[in-house]
């Protein structure tokens, strides 16, 4: 249940300048997009296209991915080449798209007995791999080596690789089969259900929740995986797919991610909306499925046998503002939500809390290559006809919200753009890196936004500031209202307090006739020359963080959002003394051993509770 704060004050006090904040917390520079199609000269300065290969001609759906990689490796590599030697160091890129195919029809791993009743007709195709793609991953593997050796031996460089890769859709159990009268989807469960390698895999589907299903059929397993319409939210369809996915990852990593690092162990990978989700918190899919395991498996039963979730370190949601009826019905049911209209605010709102659940659910490990998991977020062009906010300022501001709340970099599928889509996205990237100076971002986490609040509220810590006040360290707010049916009004409309006072206070009126009072201290409003968008405004705040001389007390107050009785931004403070601090909220007190006897110690304390994931693009 969420609850709506009646009174919030915000009082922030900063980090003193002589603080060394770890380098892991902090990103430097731009703020850029990634496109797949060139953009119009005023956007190339924010805007790099990447490179790719041409795909091979191709007639009917079964040959429409053949691959990216043609039969001349000559004409490949020079390709390859002239894409990307004038792209900027760092920001050389390659995406991949469907070369999966390659590997999700490779006849070797066929499972489908000949006498399944397959009418051969897309997608009751004759053969059928299942969840194994042993052969299929070792012939792309090759074809890797072999491309990208000699595009290394001719001088290429690759900093970034992104794979637009939706072939795992073939795994899931809304494709394998219609209903309990598709004859040719009982075929492919039942082949599962008698391959040699189900053992293992059954462990997987147990440890995410699969449920305890009657084995006695020989027909038991399409049994079960259609036994109940429609409805995906049920724990064995989610149970299923989140199995598929591990196995999906597995074999790009196989296929794709280890022979590009291999030869470019440097590399950024990312896979199409391919991320972290874990229960705590789930943000379901534009159509209300919750992709999220019911529960985590061990390690040991996941296909790669080391609980690999995703490949590669950048994690790429894809957030098209494609909201549908599914996805409104889940926040009504599900989170004690009168109504959850389709609107281009909702739809916002939903991608920014996407992302902040991704953020919140990135573990603190390292991926193959020993990078930190970082975001890149996919985004569609603006006008995007499936998009709710295709003619809506809330397009702009989703994208400052999820760059604040960590994506510094945007995957753009930009492929239909037309007339303002691309300068849109590049007029919006100028305004974050001019109010939001490229220079020390912290992160912290951002718990998820109340379905309910009228109101999106993102921040990002900036240090070494140089401009909107000075040096030091500074906190930027983006406050978006929803303005849906609000023709006259703009987020300044709810600002209560005066220019002239030391505070900013903001109204926000409840469906139930109450108001949310929000007071933020020490800043005030920055307008936007550009102003990209009428639906936020920009909030600068000051920051300081006060010790004590011998560093054995620390008191510091950041902005949290917490779940329940808790929820909204309440401050946070952290008093420190010898071996433990002290965390006094809202709503909560915890005890926390931790050793604050040197300033090492302190800067220490910073990076594990003040300044956290997502870890940035390097």
């Amino acid at each position: 249940m969420w609850l709506k704060p009646m009174s919030v004050f915000i009082w922030m006090l900063a980090v003193v300048s002589s603080f060394n904040v770890d380098t892991a917390n902090i990103e430097q520079g731009p703020f850029l997009g990634l496109a797949y199609n060139p953009v119009n000269a005023s956007a190339q300065h924010n805007i790099h296209v990447m490179a790719t290969i041409n795909q091979e001609d191709y007639a009917g759906k079964l040959d429409k991915h053949k691959g990216w990689i043609p039969g001349n490796i000559t004409a490949a590599t020079s390709k390859l080449l002239n894409e990307t030697q004038n792209m900027p160091e760092g920001l050389r890129a390659i995406r991949a798209l469907n070369l999966y195919s390659n590997e999700s029809i490779d006849l070797r791993d066929n499972i489908l007995p000949p006498d399944a009743n397959c009418s051969g007709k897309w997608p009751d195709t004759l053969t059928f791999n299942g969840v194994w793609w042993e052969h299929g991953s070792a012939q792309v593997a090759a074809l890797h080596n072999l491309a990208l050796s000699a595009f290394k031996n001719a001088g290429g460089e690759v900093d970034i690789w992104a794979v637009d890769d939706e072939q795992a859709g073939t795994m899931h159990s809304w494709w394998i089969a219609k209903g309990p009268d598709d004859m040719c989807g009982r075929a492919k469960w039942t082949a599962i259900q008698n391959d040699s390698r189900f053992p293992k895999l059954l462990q997987l589907l147990q440890g995410l929740g699969f449920g305890s299903p009657n084995m006695s059929s020989p027909y038991w397993l399409h049994e079960y995986m259609t036994c109940c319409g429609e409805d995906l939210n049920l724990r064995h369809n989610r149970a299923w797919n989140a199995a598929a996915n591990q196995y999906f990852y597995h074999w790009i990593n196989i296929g794709q991610v280890q022979p590009v690092l291999s030869l470019f162990p440097n590399v950024l990978f990312s896979e199409y909306d391919a991320s972290f989700d874990s229960a705590k918190y789930c943000v379901p899919d534009s159509g209300g499925f919750p992709g999220c395991n019911v529960t985590t498996p061990p390690s040991s039963s996941t296909p790669s046998g080391n609980g690999m979730a995703i490949p590669g370190s950048i994690q790429s949601p894809a957030i098209y503002l494609d909201m549908q009826q599914g996805f409104s019905q889940w926040v009504e049911k599900t989170q004690n939500v009168k109504s959850y209209p389709l609107t281009a605010f909702n739809a916002a709102k939903w991608g920014v809390n996407k992302l902040r659940s991704i953020v919140l659910s990135t573990p603190n490990t390292t991926s193959e290559n020993g990078r930190k998991y970082s975001v890149a977020a996919y985004i569609s062009y603006k006008s995007y006809k499936s998009s709710l906010a295709n003619n809506s300022d809330y397009y702009q501001e989703m994208l400052i919200h999820t760059a604040l709340a960590g994506s510094t970099r945007f995957l753009m599928w930009n492929t239909h753009a037309v007339l303002d889509d691309n300068p849109v996205v590049s007029r919006t990237l100028d305004e974050l890196n001019n109010i939001v100076t490229p220079a020390q971002r912290i992160w912290q986490d951002q718990e998820l936004l109340g379905w309910d609040l009228g109101y999106m509220m993102t921040h990002v810590l900036v240090s070494n500031t140089s401009t909107h006040g000075g040096s030091g360290m500074k906190c930027f707010w983006r406050f978006s209202p929803d303005l849906t049916g609000e023709a006259t009004k703009t987020p300044q409309s709810f600002v209560t307090s005066k220019p002239s006072d030391s505070f900013v206070s903001i109204s926000i009126p409840n469906p139930d006739g109450t108001n949310v009072n929000i007071t933020i201290s020490k800043c005030r409003v920055v307008l936007s020359a550009s102003n990209v968008s009428r639906n936020g405004m920009w909030i600068v705040q000051s920051i300081d963080v006060l010790r004590d001389a011998s560093v054995k007390q620390l008191l510091v107050w950041i902005p949290i959002h917490t779940e329940g009785t808790c929820f909204g931004n309440h401050p946070q403070q952290y008093t420190c003394e010898g071996h433990s601090c002290v965390l006094q909220s809202h709503c909560k007190t915890h005890k926390l051993s931790y050793c604050l006897h040197t300033q090492s110690d302190v800067t220490s304390f910073l990076d594990n509770f003040l300044y956290s994931r997502p870890n940035k693009l390097a």
